[in-house]
């Protein structure tokens, strides 16, 4: 073989290493970027992950104090920090509180209990809706003096700052406290930003709940004082009926009795005064009998008017020997009975019956006398 196409085969080899090596360094790159790229995707799902359990706990919370300590205790899991403290705004005072914390000694929570929105980290939080850093705690103006010197005594270095977002509006603030300086991915911050929304849209979800819940124990309670006020309104109705049957008893007792003693004044001054009268009447009396007889005539017929009054109410067209007439029908007087009291021949009274019966409209029908006056 001659030198020439021994250095010509010795080129191609060359070139084709050379080939060989370039296309190993192409396939070096691609791994390192597909592992890059596996890498990247295990921590997306591993943000997914957390961010589903986060969600999967928080929404079945039906009460706010185990929805806070839920989300403090997934805060502290997927971030890997030293302590967590959970703060609800309180816009009417211009501070956050706090309402739950893991990994804190009892000064740093005392401490740290309310934070003013102005100036603080946790209110650069609120004002700016985004994760605020905190690098280092002892060099960093917006911790509160008291809250500082109690994280150093405990050898915290650095913060960070989740904001707790519901539509664009801060519920809260969620602060990390670090032992080092955290070194967060770009997906690591947008999971905990993500982790925020969702612990913002939960404190949402649990006090809807909780109005759901009041409304329900207020109309609950209504409807209770409704009830009861509708029982003591029936009893009062029930006793206001009793009452007025007890009245009613007693009105109708009241009312016979009266009609009673009515009724015993007139068969008394009937049947033993006004034929003694009449008969007087018939007698020779000096002018001063006439007088006086005049008036006992009156105070008699004064004394037996209540009851005359109710019959010729009915019947105001009767004379007043009518009406008396009438009362002995009433009370079962014959015509013969009627004449001897009043000096009536018994065909006069039967004419007065006739002029009775035809004034309260019992002409031509078959009802008797007697039996209408009773009902008067």
């Amino acid at each position: 073989m001659s030198i020439q196409k021994f250095r010509e085969k010795m080129q191609k080899l060359e070139d084709a290493i050379a080939s060989l090596r370039e296309s190993e360094d192409i396939i070096m790159r691609e791994s390192s970027s597909t592992r890059a790229n596996q890498d990247e995707l295990k921590k997306r799902n591993k943000s997914l992950e957390a961010i589903n359990r986060t969600a999967d706990s928080l929404y079945t919370s039906l009460d706010f104090d185990t929805l806070v300590k839920r989300a403090v205790s997934s805060m502290m899991d997927y971030s890997r920090s030293l302590g967590v403290a959970f703060f609800i705004l309180q816009e009417n005072k211009r501070n956050l509180e706090m309402v739950h914390s893991l990994g804190f000694k009892p000064g740093s929570r005392r401490k740290a209990s309310v934070l003013p929105l102005d100036g603080s980290l946790s209110g650069h939080t609120v004002a700016g809706k985004k994760l605020i850093f905190c690098r280092d705690i002892k060099q960093d103006s917006r911790i509160e003096p008291a809250v500082k010197d109690e994280l150093l005594k405990e050898g915290r270095k650095s913060i960070i700052s989740v904001p707790l977002l519901y539509n664009n509006q801060v519920m809260g603030v969620i602060n990390l406290i670090f032992k080092e300086k955290p070194s967060l991915s770009k997906i690591e911050e947008e999971s905990l930003l993500s982790m925020g929304k969702t612990i913002g849209l939960a404190i949402m979800n649990v006090r809807y709940i909780e109005q759901i819940k009041k409304e329900i124990e207020f109309r609950k309670k209504t409807e209770e004082d409704l009830q009861t006020r509708k029982q003591e309104l029936q009893i009062k109705t029930r006793n206001l009926e009793e009452a007025n049957t007890a009245l009613n008893v007693l009105l109708r007792k009241r009312e016979n009795d009266k009609k009673e003693m009515e009724e015993k004044i007139l068969l008394n001054v009937r049947d033993s005064i006004i034929p003694l009268i009449e008969r007087m009447k018939a007698g020779r009396l000096t002018a001063d009998q006439n007088v006086i007889l005049a008036l006992l005539e009156k105070n008699l017929n004064e004394i037996v008017s209540p009851f005359l009054q109710m019959l010729s109410f009915r019947c105001s067209n009767l004379t007043q020997k009518q009406i008396q007439i009438a009362q002995l029908i009433k009370e079962g007087k014959s015509s013969k009975e009627i004449g001897s009291l009043m000096n009536l021949t018994p065909r006069g009274v039967d004419y007065h019956r006739s002029i009775i019966r035809q004034k309260i409209g019992l002409k031509n029908k078959g009802a008797t006398l007697h039996s209408v006056l009773l009902t008067e």
